[in-house]
């Protein structure tokens, strides 16, 4: 049995001087930030400030980006402030005297607070000010104000997602719009040209979450709120995801009364999609439930050509799939948020799912010689049955203390995903006309049955200290149990056998994580920094096999951020995060998955976690109508973990084996333009170089190579009684990999909506990849084999979809706005 940690590789000595450099700069940059904020505090004591925190008043949430303003007696401003995400403000350095405070913020009333007097030197702690939304009558009043799309800071962009336009739409088609992020034909994502990207559910890590591309398939996008994309997390978040996180918020109703949003949709080969909303709110209780209803039936294609360039015995070799898939997906989530008073919240939801998916899957191999002689003829037919069940149980608790920015969050969840598979295949080989011959023939049977449940405890604090600084912190736990089980046996000449590669494999997962956080203001640069410490314990049995696979790793984890406020309209930020990248299970475990026998996947229990050290520098700037970001980036991973083709005879494998590092650079922009008030056009863009350092694992094509990608999307929202139109498009250049390149993809898509029933309800229609170029290919080149692989799955869908809005609720305003998550810190979403 091997135990203990698993020694590390050595790395060249410049990147050690590297980092070297940048853990001196870190230090010097903290006693510079400590320095400072000394230096400033004595100087700036003798003036007054103002702090205090602006919520909802229907949600008790707390309010971002509202305007607050100081004004003298002649309504001169003194000096204002933009609320932060917690919905807090602070006034500093100013001179004694009786002010007017006012608070404004688009669909909300105006909030005058008069005869705010301050003394010289004097700190004013206000108590929590409540804007109430306009509009609110005893009688309903529907009142539209457009939610900004878009907004952005230093740690990550916030996207809001509209449904409307984008009939029977699932979470990975709303990901195709959003900058940085592709997404390929199985809906696996990749941020800035890398994959290995952590996705959170409500803010949360989850047992769902680990199925990658089908979970996002199976998620409707009526039932999103909005998607955070966090390209450089900091010391709050799980240090898991070397490339960044991806944050699915879903909806939760925040309006009085009785609401309900239901929708449905219908495309091509009977895909339907069928959504409900509802919830019920009080002044102190919100009940609200999600139940959604997904057939998305898909055909695919999928071509492999191979040439064997042997010295002796040279030949080439074809392999053509096809197939079809019908997915039914059904869930249903509930909830209750109870605000036992001003101070304590309770917050309790359940989601329970459940997939049923056939597959039925055809490959035909062929290998000729030089002559044109069949070496290989073969048909595999596979029937593959894989019904699968999941829940996730949640509980929040939030403490709200007298000063606004002292705040106490509890949270635990739970989350499981049952996921049975049986594969039966019917092996034949075929004559040159291409008729069966029944006395070749083999049969299979496989079972695929994996548990995976995720338990999360996590416990969050912040303080306010001097002036305008914070610090948090924090605790979690996250414990994974992972039981995955394989049996195969195989039918020749009329006698089943067990499949030798049968196993069983128990893996366990737990990790410890505290955190610190302090931020605050010196002068006009803001300054965040963190230090996060997990400690992680693995253990990973195979049956079948007499010694495990265990480790345990203490690491340390900081991060910096620094914005510069250089007007209203214009900000600089720079940072740097420490992250990692622990293999999965897939990763590691070593028997291959054989649902097509010519083309297997191999893990490897040796495998190493990547080590990340990531570096931004970055701008924003916005008027009233336009905003432009743009970001140079750089990403150093060590110990990178690759897939490594190896060929045998007939039959390819991908090995999983560590390289020594890679380099990515690049820079990445994003720009909107509110042409009018019923056109916005948001334009993005990503370039990119990646440099591999393999030392000479798996025969290394090419060391560098550059990539780029553009994403364009236009919404139109005419005058009342027009129909709105959204047009989106995006292309992804080619770019290499360890043993070839990914060749170009590209696509577009078209949705026109129309509102109706006094704008309660609204048809939809939508043509996704309107040119059907959306296509997967990949060049390789390794050992004396030259490979290309595309992959063509139904991606031009005509879909037509309804929605209607209706209760009787005090308030109903289709107003969009930012919600804060409780389910924040030791490593969920903010």
């Amino acid at each position: 049995m091997r135990k203990g940690i698993v020694p590390a590789k050595k790395h060249n000595l410049n990147f050690y001087s590297l980092k070297t450099i940048f853990e001196t700069m870190l230090k010097k940059l903290i006693l510079l930030a400590l320095f400072f904020l000394t230096g400033y505090s004595a100087s700036l004591w003798a003036q007054g400030s103002i702090q205090g925190r602006i919520t909802d008043g229907v949600s008790k949430k707390p309010l971002a980006f509202a305007t607050v303003n100081l004004l003298r007696s002649d309504s001169s401003v003194v000096s204002g402030y933009i609320t932060q995400e917690d919905g807090l403000f602070h006034i500093e350095q100013i001179p004694a005297g009786t002010y007017l405070l006012r608070i404004s913020f688009l669909g909300y009333q105006t909030l005058w607070t008069p005869n705010v007097s301050i003394k010289k030197g004097e700190q004013i702690q206000l108590n929590t000010l409540i804007m109430q939304p306009q509009g609110i009558t005893k009688k309903e009043v529907i009142i539209t104000a457009e939610r900004s799309v878009i907004t952005s800071n230093a740690e990550k962009k916030v996207f809001t997602v509209d449904p409307l336009l984008n009939p029977g739409a699932s979470a990975s088609d709303v990901l195709q719009q959003i900058p940085s992020v592709t997404t390929d034909q199985d809906g696996n994502i990749n941020l800035r040209g890398e994959g290995a990207v952590t996705i959170l559910i409500d803010g949360k890590p989850s047992a769902l979450s680990g199925n990658g591309g089908s979970l996002l398939q199976q998620i409707n996008a009526s039932s999103i709120e909005k998607i955070e994309v966090i390209t450089n997390p900091s010391s709050k978040y799980d240090a898991d995801g070397s490339n960044g996180i991806i944050n699915i918020i879903l909806k939760k109703d925040s309006k009085r009364g009785s609401n309900a949003l239901i929708n449905t949709s219908y495309g091509l080969w009977d895909k339907t999609v069928l959504g409900l909303n509802g919830n019920y709110r009080s002044k102190k209780i919100n009940t609200f439930i999600n139940a959604n209803y997904r057939y998305y039936p898909v055909y695919g294609r999928h071509q492999i050509n191979r040439d064997y360039a042997l010295e002796s015995n040279p030949f080439l070799y074809s392999q053509k799939e096809n197939s079809m898939s019908y997915p039914h997906n059904l869930s249903f989530r509930a909830g209750i948020d109870i605000n036992l008073n001003e101070k304590h919240s309770l917050s309790l939801s359940t989601l329970w799912g459940s997939e049923h998916q056939t597959d039925d899957e055809t490959y035909t191999y062929i290998a000729q010689d030089a002559v044109g002689s069949y070496l290989l003829h073969r048909i595999l037919k596979n029937r593959i049955v894989n019904p699968s069940f999941n829940f996730e149980h949640t509980l929040n608790y939030r403490r709200q203390f007298t000063k606004p920015s002292q705040i106490l969050t509890a949270a635990a969840a739970w989350s499981r995903d049952n996921d049975y598979k049986t594969i039966d295949g019917n092996n034949y080989n075929l004559l040159p006309d291409g008729t069966w011959i029944d006395s070749t023939w083999i049969g299979s049977h496989t079972i695929y049955d994996n548990k995976n449940d995720i338990v999360v405890a996590q416990v969050d604090y912040e303080q306010p200290l001097i002036k305008d600084w914070k610090l948090e912190s924090g605790l979690k736990g996250t414990f994974r149990f992972i039981d995955n089980r394989y049996f195969g046996e195989r039918n020749e000449e009329g006698i089943w056998m067990a499949d030798t590669s049968s196993s069983s494999i128990k893996y366990r997962d737990q990790i410890y994580a505290a955190y610190g956080m302090l931020s605050g203001n010196i002068h006009k640069l803001n300054v965040r920094m963190g230090l996060r410490a997990e400690q992680s314990y693995r253990s990973f049995s195979v049956l079948q096999r007499s010694d495990d696979f265990n480790a345990r790793y203490l690491n340390f984890f900081p991060s910096l951020f620094l914005t510069r406020k250089i007007s209203d309209h214009f900000s600089v930020f720079a940072s740097y995060t420490k992250r990692i990248n622990r293999p999965s299970v897939f990763v590691l475990n070593p028997y291959p998955f054989n649902n097509d026998p010519n083309n297997q996947m191999r893990g490897n229990p040796d495998v190493l976690p990547e080590m990340i050290h990531a570096f931004e520098l970055g701008s924003h700037w916005n008027s009233t109508a336009h905003s432009l970001s743009a970001t140079l980036y750089m990403r150093q991973t060590l110990n990178k973990i690759q897939r490594i083709r190896v060929t045998e005879g007939f039959i390819s494998t991908v090995q999983i084996q560590n390289i020594q590092s890679t380099m990515n650079t690049g820079a990445e922009g994003m720009w909107r333009a509110e042409w009018a008030r019923w056109v916005n056009t948001t334009l993005s863009g990503n370039l990119y170089s990646i440099n591999i350092n393999s030392d000479g694992v798996g025969g290394l094509v090419r060391s560098q190579g550059w990539a780029w990608t553009g994403k364009l999307l236009t919404i139109m929202r005419p005058a009342k009684g027009f129909i709105d139109l959204q047009i989106s498009g995006y292309y992804n250049s080619p770019f290499i990999t360890l043993q070839g390149r990914i060749l170009s993809m590209y696509s577009s898509d078209i949705s026109l909506k129309k509102d109706i029933l006094k704008k309660h309800g609204s048809i939809t229609v939508g043509l996704n990849d309107i040119f059907n170029t959306r296509r997967f290919r990949v060049n390789s080149q390794y050992e004396n084999i030259s490979q290309s692989v595309t992959y063509n799955r139904q991606s031009r869908i005509f879909l037509i979809g309804f929605s209607y809005r209706f209760g009787g609720n005090e308030n109903s305003m289709q107003r969009k706005k930012t919600l804060i998550d409780d389910f924040g810190g030791g490593g969920g979403g903010e």
